[in-house]
């Protein structure tokens, strides 16, 4: 047989008979044992019931079928289960289990428990139910894989065995292959059984879940009962009647839609209750819900309560997360500034002295182009001393900027685009030196011979490369544009 959980603890078992009692208490007839202690005569009994009924207990081979994780666990049953089962909890019935899923969840959290699992397993009632043969996977499911075989396969680990304790109790799951109503019966009249918490997950139907209410509430009085399925309208049936006739009008408590309970739980029970809270995401989420907010609340607001500081977690950790990713966003983005800062500043760099790269004077690092005179000339030059914008022309004076390069500055803060005909076109004034700098002169009229000018502008910057034509100078055109590559010797 596998091995069950080990580590049994026995300091908070049961120590009188009235917390479990038995009619034939003194007669027992279990040889060697005069007295047995409740829950070892208990589990002394359901090894006789393992051997002497085909229908309860673990086979001896395990069954050959590959595992399935098919099935359904959802955060309202998690939750409320949570509420209910606690490491003190000794016996826990389970009214039908499908694969298993639920009963390792039990396992998990109730360790020191005998479980009892109460399921016909057939899988011709389960494709006739109308909950479950509307979607066509299951209808696969149903006709594919022998459900009470894997339900063994998946738990096999987690057969009832004794404990490695001196007391030597039972532990681990005891499946019932058989009907709600008739598990029940014989497990009362077996067993004498008062389970501590009873989980239903049955088919959504009411007057099945009528029948099966009535026998635990004759055969378990006083059991902590929990349920599933109430999205359905016939589960939701079943328990309204049921709260009329068996629980004297009490509706029940409902988590989250879907799962359900009747039973008030002991202040006790929930005082320093750890609850574990799996999500979608398989994260455990803990809450310990205070002494001073048990005292004097009801069950319904004892289960708020918990709730509620479960969403609370989940709130808080929404919004840290939420606050990560904002801090790295804004990380994000002053790394991003700081590249464009460090790139903007390298492109605008203000004006510095030095040797220009094609001649010698005194030029700067504009925006785009990458030369822009220092000492307040305010000459805009693409390359190095002596290149305007466009064209070739050498600002000489101080605020003189050309577009052309036929055209000088001198010290006047003239900026012209052009050099207009005397011939065929009227004299015009070129727009006043706005880009000289502050040691700039003031505009003058244009009374100055463009021949002339033109002239002391080639002996200037370009000495030995005087080339000018008698035609260009009689129609006042400017001379053959000179390259941008001929070197400054000056």
């Amino acid at each position: 047989m596998p091995a069950t959980k080990e580590n049994y603890q026995s300091d908070r078992l049961r120590d009188s008979k009235e917390s479990y009692p038995f009619p034939d208490e003194q007669d027992n007839d279990i040889p060697n044992r005069p007295t047995a202690h409740p829950l070892l005569r208990l589990s002394d009994q359901t090894e006789v019931l393992i051997r002497d009924d085909s229908r309860v207990g673990y086979p001896v081979e395990q069954p050959d079928v590959g595992p399935e994780s098919f099935g359904w666990l959802f955060p309202a049953q998690q939750i409320l289960l949570n509420y209910v089962l606690q490491e003190g909890t000794r016996i826990v019935v389970q009214l039908g289990a499908y694969l298993g899923k639920t009963t390792l969840f039990i396992a998990e959290h109730a360790p020191r428990a005998l479980i009892f699992v109460i399921d016909p397993w057939d899988n011709a009632a389960l494709k006739a139910e109308p909950s479950l043969n509307k979607n066509f996977a299951n209808i696969d499911l149903f006709e594919r894989i022998p459900f009470y075989s894997t339900f063994l396969r998946n738990t096999w680990h987690l057969a009832a065995r004794r404990g490695s304790n001196k007391d030597n109790l039972l532990v681990g799951v005891v499946p019932l292959r058989m009907k709600f109503e008739e598990g029940i019966a014989l497990l009362k009249s077996t067993l004498n059984l008062r389970p501590d918490v009873l989980y239903w997950e049955g088919f959504p139907n009411e007057a099945g879940l009528y029948q099966t209410l009535y026998a635990v509430k004759e055969a378990f009085p006083g059991v902590i009962v929990v349920g599933d399925g109430y999205n359905y309208s016939e589960v939701q049936k079943g328990l309204a009647k049921a709260s009329r006739s068996l629980y004297q009008e009490r509706k029940p408590f409902v988590e989250m839609g879907k799962c359900w309970t009747f039973l008030r739980l002991q202040k006790e029970m929930l005082s320093g209750l750890r609850l574990k809270y799996t999500a979608a995401d398989n994260r455990a989420k803990r809450t310990i819900l205070r002494d001073k907010e048990v005292a004097g609340a009801s069950f319904k607001d004892l289960l708020s309560g918990l709730k509620s500081k479960s969403q609370q977690l989940k709130y808080e950790e929404a919004g840290e997360r939420a606050a990560r990713r904002m801090a790295e966003e804004e990380e994000r983005d002053r790394v991003m500034q700081g590249r464009e800062s460090e790139e903007t500043r390298r492109r605008h760099r203000p004006a510095i002295q030095g040797i220009g790269e094609k001649g010698g004077g005194v030029i700067g690092i504009s925006k785009m182009y990458g030369g822009e005179s220092g000492r307040g000339r305010g000459s805009r030059r693409i390359g190095g001393y002596g290149e305007c914008d466009q064209r070739h022309g050498r600002g000489a004076g101080e605020g003189a900027e050309f577009r052309r390069g036929d055209e000088q500055g001198m010290g006047r803060g003239v900026s012209r685009h052009r050099s207009p005909s005397r011939s065929s076109r009227p004299e015009k004034e070129a727009p006043s030196g706005t880009t000289m700098g502050e040691s700039g002169s003031a505009p003058q009229q244009r009374e100055e011979s463009d021949e002339e000018g033109r002239r002391h502008w080639k002996r200037r910057c370009f000495r030995n490369e005087i080339d000018e034509s008698e035609d260009d100078e009689a129609r006042g055109e400017s001379t053959e544009e000179m390259d941008d590559d001929r070197p400054f010797r000056g």
